[in-house]
């Protein structure tokens, strides 16, 4: 393994190509750029006199193009100081020391650390109006006024190029000079409505993507049949990495509500992370004479068919729900769909219908104003939002479930876009702000693996396919 700016130019192919050569692969980092980057500045700061440099220290890479960046230094007759970095942590005591020096300019050193955080450092230096030299243009497009480099995303595309070819018998002097490619946006399908909570939550972590990956991350919203059509067009796209589905837990109920289906959600699809669990509330009127899930039940075994259930649909987890409450309890309750939960709610309030299993993004503010009565929460544990309110789970042992939101592309996406997408949703849903949001719409952030949530999609497909079975099922 080695590096070089210009692999061509420098031998690494003709190396790679020669048997017996030493040369086994490439990476596009140079550390004899390090004075280059001071001589540019100097170039453009004619009265450049001291320049800081940050830097991972923590990463032998970047050691490199420092050492290399005080002997330029000392030649141009610039003084070079450090500013080590070793983890996020220390980003704020680097910011601190140069308010302190106030050097002419800054120059960052690239590597994961100083690239996860290119934003930060982007926003701190605009801040300070601070010149700064930064690494490749996905800092120009993190905010970031000038760079010297290349996309980075092109420079390991095209070092892979070169590397097939060769492999592949090419001769090194045939090879052509690659040129770097635009950025292509990546396309995330929504497939529900623009405006409606899944839109929203697409939108939210895809401009984190965006900022943190240099990318444009685009939401396209696909409504209709319950979500399958926006799958399906996600579902068939090529697997490279610039289409996600948005994958809601409505998805896992449709593969055992409809019949033929193009897709199978399970074995087309590549999991990449779950964004939250979401927890329904069982909630009635006020005026109905019950203020637990016991008295509930006695209530509706004393008035047979006389107990009305809103939801927002057939087959939708608000009905799914109340069949699987309805097989354990042994009561009967008369479903009545409406086209969306807020609908089925106004109902419940106005008492038109006495029962309904709400999302708590919709139903806390009627539940906070006294509207609707909380009998219980859907999840296993009880709410940070409603600490008051039991679970059915008090009443009823095995009566627990999750609604859930999480993105997803078609099948045989590669790993390593799948590695990156997961740790950077993860990373944007650890935000302090994202988890007092979600705690305060009683949402859950479950930050995991692709696995884990790919084992969420396939438990809850069979978990709702058997009530769905049970309860006899059918779309209309």
């Amino acid at each position: 393994m080695t590096a070089a700016g210009d692999p061509l130019g420098s031998g690494l192919v003709a190396s790679l190509a020669r048997p017996g050569g030493n040369v086994t692969g490439m990476s596009l980092m140079a550390p004899d750029l390090g004075g280059k980057r001071l001589e540019l500045l100097k170039e453009l700061l004619p009265r450049l006199a001291r320049v800081a440099v940050l830097w991972n220290a923590a990463n032998p890479y970047p050691a490199l193009v420092f050492k290399e960046t005080q002997a330029a230094g000392r030649t141009l007759g610039i003084e070079v100081q450090s500013l080590e970095v070793r983890d996020p942590r220390d980003f704020d005591g680097a910011f601190e020391a140069l308010r302190r020096q106030r050097p002419d300019a800054l120059i960052t050193v690239e590597d994961p650390l100083t690239f996860n955080y290119l934003k930060l450092i982007a926003d701190f230096a605009a801040g300070q109006l601070l010149p700064t030299l930064h690494g490749f243009r996905e800092d120009v497009a993190a905010g970031a006024l000038m760079s010297y480099g290349a996309n980075l995303a092109d420079l390991f595309r095209r070092a892979a190029g070169y590397v097939d070819k060769i492999l592949r018998g090419a001769k090194p002097a045939d090879l052509p000079v690659q040129q770097p490619t635009k950025s292509r946006p990546v396309r995330i399908i929504a497939p529900a409505a623009a405006g409606t909570a899944m839109d929203v939550h697409g939108r939210l972590h895809g401009q984190w993507l965006s900022e943190r990956l240099g990318q444009p991350f685009i939401v396209e919203n696909r409504p209709g049949a319950a979500s399958t059509i926006g799958a399906a067009e996600a579902i068939r796209s090529r697997p490279d990495g610039y289409t996600l589905l948005l994958l809601p837990i409505s998805l896992a109920i449709t593969a055992s509500l409809y019949e033929k289906l193009p897709y199978n959600i399970i074995r087309d699809t590549t999991p990449i992370a779950l964004f939250y669990k979401a927890n329904y509330v069982m909630v009635v009127n006020p005026s109905l004479p019950v203020t637990s899930v016991a008295e509930f039940i006695a209530h509706a075994k004393a008035n047979p068919g006389k107990v009305n259930m809103g939801s927002q649909g057939i087959g939708s987890i608000g009905h799914l729900a109340g069949e699987l409450f309805k097989s354990m309890t042994g009561i009967e309750m008369v479903h009545v769909p409406y086209r969306s939960v807020a609908l089925a709610l106004a109902d419940v309030v106005s008492g038109q219908v006495q029962v309904q299993f709400a999302t708590s993004t919709d139903s806390i503010p009627q539940i906070r104003g006294g509207q609707v009565r909380a009998l219980a929460v859907s999840s296993a544990t009880r709410l940070p939002a409603l600490p008051d309110v039991p679970t059915v789970a008090e009443y009823l042992p095995d009566y627990a479930f999750d609604s859930w939101l999480g993105i997803a592309g078609p099948k045989n996406i590669p790993a390593g876009i799948v590695e990156v997408l997961n740790r950077e949703i993860n990373v944007s849903l650890a935000r302090p702000e994202i988890k007092a949001k979600y705690d305060d719409l009683g949402l859950r952030i479950n930050a995991g693996s692709p696995d884990d949530f790919g084992k969420l999609v396939a438990d809850d497909t069979e978990k709702w396919g058997k009530v769905i079975q049970t309860a006899n099922i059918k779309v209309q």
